[in-house]
């Protein structure tokens, strides 16, 4: 089973961060990586480019130590972190603390007592990211609070989707496009100086929490207050976005019109 096309092409080619979902909600998107498809000469097995595209905008990742491409089943291209390297750039593609939210494929190889996804910001200067801690799927507030517990364990050697999205207020967890019991309702601080995946920053030359695993379709997204739901999660990452696999929760293909076409 072959990743499914991706719009970001077309979307890439519109130069458009706008869209209307199916319930009306308007969702900007202000970085998209797809971790591959958009870096020039991408090949599975071979060392990540020194700069990973944001394909959206202009908040471009630089390579530290030496994540690789990779292939499977389920991702044409996806990217590998090995516990101890890591993307990064010294902006961040959002800097909302209401109505956004960030998500991301994952397919962990084993976990530690902690581990970041992304961060948006860092521990020094604030901000928010997803991550595992003990086992379990995780959203947190920087500096502030990891919030209640989601009750939803990481699957190793398993695709997954994950998502922080921060509504009216309250920080949620999403996990394969349901809402978790993981919630955060007191204020981040702004987001500043610092984008991760795979890793969270410290400081400016510490970092902390390596991820172990595969990482796919990354996205940074606002919305309209009150205007987000579920579905609209769905659609961002298996519809405009055609993310990787598995399939859709609603077992529809995850192109637009309903079409499947292979890489």
């Amino acid at each position: 089973m072959q990743k499914r096309i991706k719009t970001i092409i077309m979307m890439a080619i519109m130069g458009m961060l706008m869209r209307v979902s199916p319930l009306g909600a308007t969702v900007t998107y202000k970085a998209i990586y797809p971790l591959g498809e958009a870096d020039a000469g991408a090949t599975p097995a071979q060392a990540g480019n020194v700069q990973t595209n944001d394909v959206v905008g202009e908040v471009h990742l630089s390579r530290v130590g030496d994540p690789t491409y990779n292939s499977d089943s389920q991702s044409s291209l996806s990217m590998v972190f090995d516990g101890d390297d890591y993307y990064t750039t010294s902006t961040v593609p959002s800097e909302a603390t209401d109505n956004c939210g960030m998500a991301a494929w994952v397919k962990p190889s084993s976990v530690d007592s902690f581990n970041f996804v992304l961060s948006n910001g860092s521990q020094g200067n604030r901000g928010w990211g997803l991550l595992q801690i003990s086992g379990q799927w995780r959203i947190i507030h920087m500096g502030i609070s990891a919030g209640s517990e989601s009750n939803v364990p990481v699957d190793l050697n398993e695709w997954a989707h994950v998502a922080l999205v921060r509504q009216d207020g309250t920080s949620t967890l999403y996990v394969n496009f349901s809402e978790t019991d993981a919630t955060i309702t007191g204020n981040p601080d702004a987001p500043s100086n610092s984008f991760t995946l795979g890793a969270n920053q410290l400081s400016t030359s510490s970092f902390e929490g390596y991820f172990k695993g595969l990482i796919d379709e990354v996205l940074a997204f606002e919305f309209e207050s009150g205007g987000f739901e579920a579905t609209d999660l769905m659609w961002n990452s298996v519809g405009t976005l055609a993310a990787s696999d598995p399939e859709p929760p609603n077992g529809a293909t995850d192109v637009l019109s309903d079409t499947t076409t292979s890489w």
